[in-house]
């Protein structure tokens, strides 16, 4: 039987979480760009792993609980139908 607090993954294992990111737009200054997506999924997984470069400055009463999270982001490859996708669908709307 299980503890508190044990895990199902490896001490350094990190999981990666396949996201489909919508794109819904009325106009091209909306219809942000792939790299656009890209680079935020990036500062998602530094925050998420605690990476990013203002980690730094966490106040002092989070310090004690502020971790590495072990999760990381990335576009999905295969979709729910198991077709391959870019992870980014747009669609244009009033």
């Amino acid at each position: 039987m299980k503890e508190a607090g044990d895990r199902d993954t490896l001490n350094d294992e990190v999981i990666t979480i396949p996201v489909v990111v919508h794109v819904l737009y009325n106009n091209a200054e909306q219809n942000i760009s792939d790299q656009q997506i890209k680079s935020q999924i990036d500062a998602l997984n530094n925050d998420y792993r605690r990476r990013n470069a203002d980690a730094i400055n966490t106040p002092i009463f989070c310090k004690l609980v502020a971790s590495d999270s072990r999760r990381a982001f990335c576009l999905a490859k295969v979709d729910s139908d198991r077709k391959y996708t870019t992870g980014i669908i747009r669609n244009y709307t009033k």
